[in-house]
């Protein structure tokens, strides 16, 4: 079905969202990774959000851990603010998630956002206490 040509999984609702968005936000693995198989999947959307920032904003670290192990995701894409992923998690993810990130790619950790921020300022906007200390440390 979604090779039908009918069916288009990139398709954006009148908030942005697309079906991933919604799999990703319901923490529908078995469906997240067929939209992601898909040879029609697009893995930007208007903002620039690809699944794994979504899932990081979601709260779902089983999603997000699983999405940072798979290889043809590639966390070190941009949102139209020059985010990566890893920011979002700096900012309201969790320290397994946060460390999960900076284990795939060490060089996340110098990433800086089209506005100068780096994670210890993402980890200080989030208030995320237990990212700042990991970050500071």
């Amino acid at each position: 079905l979604l090779a039908h040509p009918a069916i288009d999984i990139n398709a954006l609702d009148k908030f942005w969202f697309t079906p991933l968005s919604f799999t990703i936000y319901w923490g529908m693995t078995e469906a997240t990774d067929m939209l992601l198989g898909s040879p029609h999947f697009d893995a930007g959307s208007a903002n620039g959000w690809t699944p794994l920032h979504l899932a990081v904003t979601s709260g779902n670290d089983e999603l997000v851990l699983w999405l940072i192990n798979q290889p043809q995701v590639k966390i070190n894409l941009c949102d139209k603010h020059g985010r990566q992923a890893v920011a979002f998690a700096a900012a309201f993810g969790s320290k397994a998630i946060l460390q999960a990130f900076l284990t795939r790619d060490p060089t996340q950790i110098t990433h800086k956002d089209f506005f100068g921020n780096g994670l210890l300022h993402m980890a200080s906007f989030g208030s995320n206490r237990e990212n700042f200390s990991l970050l500071f440390s």
